[in-house]
């Protein structure tokens, strides 16, 4: 997905929408997320960590140096990794410098 199909919220914007879920497990709706404190809000629930990294306005530089850190999931998400905006807990993200003890190398 291209970042055009996203927009940008105010950073006072707190109420996420998980979107309706559909009688096949699909899920319909808009699906709002803070990367930092940056609010985005994606017509898909999901994405790479590098759309939202992008999004939130991190250069390529930073982005291959850094990973995608959940505050209540014990998972990083590297740049490739796809991000699921629709299940519990994946509302506001942190971005972190890539460590040994956080990531793998990135490919």
């Amino acid at each position: 997905m291209s970042s055009e199909d996203h927009h940008t919220e105010d950073e006072s914007t707190e109420n996420n929408s998980r979107g309706s879920e559909n009688a096949d497990g699909s899920v319909d709706g808009t699906f709002e997320v803070r990367v930092g404190d940056t609010t985005l809000s994606y017509p898909d629930s999901e994405q790479t960590a590098r759309t939202l990294m992008e999004d939130a306005g991190y250069t390529d530089d930073e982005i291959s140096k850094s990973v995608l850190v959940a505050p209540d999931d014990e998972e990083d998400y590297r740049p490739s990794d796809t991000v699921d905006l629709s299940e519990p807990g994946r509302e506001r993200f942190f971005v972190q410098t890539r460590t040994d003890g956080n990531s793998d190398t990135i490919a």
